[in-house]
């Protein structure tokens, strides 16, 4: 298999069934997966850049895990990427360092399945709203997969009935499996 890099961008990792859930097999089925979690490594939003480029150099495949916010990425993503995305790097004319490395983005959502579409209560759909990671491939020369999404993942607290928790971890079961999937796919 390809060297995987995921970055989860999930904010409070430790609050989340869903996100915790999918991580977790990932790491029981990938043998050698560099599962980086900005939460827990970057508290404070000061990134390490240099670190982190090394881990994308590294990768073949880059997954790029989080909870939907506001129809794009957490905040602590979005600065992972803003800081870590460098010209010279990522873009411009000496920065091919993510060239030809395929991008899956993986993301749960609260809201059901159904408001995610042209018909439903968002009026977009999941690719549609995700379009600025769509160009951000493009201009990195990274090669995008299919969307990985999974919704009616909505915050579950810690004092939940045990039944929620069990429905959260169904549906997260159900999308680390096709994320792995579509790991497998983007390693051929």
């Amino acid at each position: 298999m390809s060297n995987v890099l995921v970055i989860s961008g999930h904010p409070a990792l430790k609050n989340s069934w869903a996100n915790i859930e999918i991580l977790n097999c990932l790491e029981k089925s990938i043998p050698g997966i560099n599962i980086r979690r900005l939460d827990s490594l970057y508290p404070n939003y000061q990134f390490d850049i240099a670190a982190e480029q090394a881990a994308m150099r590294a990768a073949d495949i880059l997954v790029l895990q989080f909870p939907f916010y506001w129809y794009g990425m957490p905040a602590l993503m979005k600065k992972w990427q803003d800081d870590c995305f460098t010209h010279g790097f990522s873009h411009g004319s000496k920065g091919t360092a993510l060239r030809g490395k395929k991008l899956i983005v993986s993301t749960t959502a609260g809201a059901p399945a159904e408001t995610y579409t042209h018909e439903g209560f968002m009026g977009y759909t999941p690719n549609e709203l995700l379009a600025p990671i769509h160009v951000c491939a493009k201009m990195t020369g990274m090669e995008l997969q299919p969307l990985v999404f999974s919704a009616g993942i909505s915050y579950i607290p810690g004092d939940a009935s045990p039944e929620r928790i069990a429905a959260a971890r169904a549906i997260a079961a159900d999308h680390a499996k096709r994320l792995i999937e579509a790991i497998g796919k983007a390693s051929i």
